[in-house]
């Protein structure tokens, strides 16, 4: 009789184990119901269910070699969590709040409160914050970068504070604070300058130690590469040498020569108390040059060369 209660549970299993590698399909369930032909395993039950491995979130990362489509339950986050190539995903039903990449450290997050924000994360720093229609740069050196390029070599841990808009704007500064470029390779060779202001295409492009200069306008102060103090405001305006200092050239092409000069374009009508100059120098109402020999009775003249200066005022001043 031992023996007989023996061999029918081994029966029964030589049965089960012979059907299966037939089959290669189970059946799990408590009617007997065949398996669904395209399932492996066909569990069915209607007060029970399947349970899942679970473990905390360190021993899901200390499995060795994790199997593509490994399935565990974690219990620190309390959620289901898969394997893919390039690390664990996790299965949420929640409202998604954000993306996020494999190891966790990159990522789009909305963060809820008084005022909704848009947080941009990049390898573990805030980098991006989109809030009550702005969109804000989460910058501990507060500087400001965007366009391809723009200040690429511009140290990420150093308080420049350089505000760089546009493809290629600042993209060789080491050094150089408190600059402002905006427009297409603006600034692009500055190193170590300071306080430029350089806005339009190509504006003050050669500009590497140069400080304190302003270029407005496509290619303004093209030249100067370490000259300061320079203002050029208007397409091609800007000085003639790379180390200009203390010159002013405003207009069309207008171009400075020496330092501590103001040079107007050619083409450009000058009027002082009217809207609408007719010559080089139109002024309406008063005016007084005083130079230190002016007197009273005295008469403003010229030289051959066109030299103004003040002289007594006598017959031979007058002519005929």
């Amino acid at each position: 009789m031992l023996r007989l209660r023996i061999l029918k549970p081994l029966l029964l299993l030589g049965f089960f184990l012979w059907n299966l590698s037939l089959g290669a399909q189970v059946g799990i369930n408590d009617d007997g119901t065949a398996p669904a032909p395209s399932a492996v395993l066909d569990i069915k039950s209607t007060d029970k269910g399947l349970l899942i491995p679970r473990m905390t979130s360190m021993q899901r990362s200390d499995i060795s070699a994790p199997a593509t489509g490994l399935l565990v339950f974690d219990l620190d986050t309390e959620s289901f969590w898969y394997h893919q190539t390039g690390g664990w995903v996790e299965l949420s039903l929640q409202t998604p709040t954000g993306m996020i990449d494999g190891d966790q450290d990159t990522k789009i997050e909305l963060v809820e409160g008084i005022n909704d924000e848009i947080v941009f994360t990049l390898d573990g720093l805030p980098h991006l914050r989109l809030i009550d229609g702005r969109l804000e740069t989460i910058n501990l050196f507060r500087s400001v970068f965007l366009g391809g390029g723009a200040g690429r070599l511009d140290p990420v841990n150093s308080d420049l504070r350089n505000v760089m808009l546009g493809d290629s704007t600042m993209q060789r500064n080491q050094t150089g604070r408190f600059n402002t470029a905006i427009g297409y390779k603006s600034l692009e060779d500055n190193t170590s300058g300071r306080e430029n202001v350089a806005n339009g295409f190509v504006a003050l492009p050669n500009n590497t130690t140069g400080e304190r200069n302003i270029g407005i306008g496509d290619f303004a102060n093209y030249n100067n590469k370490t000259g300061s103090d320079n203002i050029c405001i208007g397409r091609d305006a800007g000085v003639n040498f790379d180390s200009l200092s203390n010159a002013i050239a405003i207009g069309w092409n207008a171009k400075a020569i020496q330092n501590n000069s103001m040079v107007l374009g050619s083409a450009n009508d000058v009027g002082i108390g009217t809207n609408a100059p007719e010559a080089k120098l139109h002024v309406v109402g008063s005016m007084r040059i005083a130079d230190g020999t002016q007197n009273s009775g005295y008469v403003f003249t010229s030289d051959a060369n066109g030299l103004g200066s003040w002289q007594p005022n006598s017959a031979d001043n007058f002519g005929n």
